[in-house]
């Protein structure tokens, strides 16, 4: 089997089994655990999966990340919602926290939404409200979110009356 080959069942085996070791991946592809670590590093490189301790997990995409807590953030989403009143300019980040947002805001308020992202413009938009604004730029397509400095420039020239951000972690 070549190296690119091996690079492909590899990725496709992580993301089918969601989490391996690199002793798993040794048997299975019968090459050295340190092959298999440099065909981790160079996946992990290309951004196409997640290097963890002794071994990798798939790379976690918006979808995934939008069922981690979900109770919690409709929850949160639904007291975000009693905070906005009419013609309130509000940005929005691109996280998954406030995805359900628009599933709690009335449309009569006319708010104005910024946001970064795609799905959660696209569910505004579906949602029927009318003010909705997508910074542009090159989309990642783990989080499904724009970016460029001259959105951020945009940013900059904006005045917003709330924001709201999510945090993925601390440490």
């Amino acid at each position: 089997m070549d190296y690119f080959t091996r690079l492909d069942q590899i990725e496709n085996y992580i993301n089918k089994m969601g989490r391996v070791s690199t002793v798993d991946l040794s048997k299975k592809f019968k090459v050295s655990e340190q092959t298999i670590r440099k065909n981790l590093s160079e996946l992990e490189k290309e951004d196409l999966i997640t290097r963890i301790h002794g071994g990798a997990k798939k790379k976690s995409g918006f979808k995934d990340r939008l069922e981690i807590n979900k109770a919690s953030k409709k929850k949160l989403c639904q007291e975000v919602a009693k905070l906005l009143s009419r013609e309130d300019v509000v940005f929005l980040d691109g996280g998954t926290t406030y995805y359900y947002l628009p599933d709690f805001v009335d449309t009569d308020l006319n708010c104005k939404f910024i946001t970064f992202s795609t799905l959660l413009a696209q569910k505004l938009i579906e949602a029927k409200h009318k003010n909705v604004y997508l910074l542009g730029g090159l989309i990642n397509p783990n989080t499904l979110e724009t970016f460029s400095y001259e959105a951020l420039e945009m940013i900059r020239q904006m005045h917003f009356n709330l924001a709201f951000f999510g945090t993925s972690n601390f440490s």
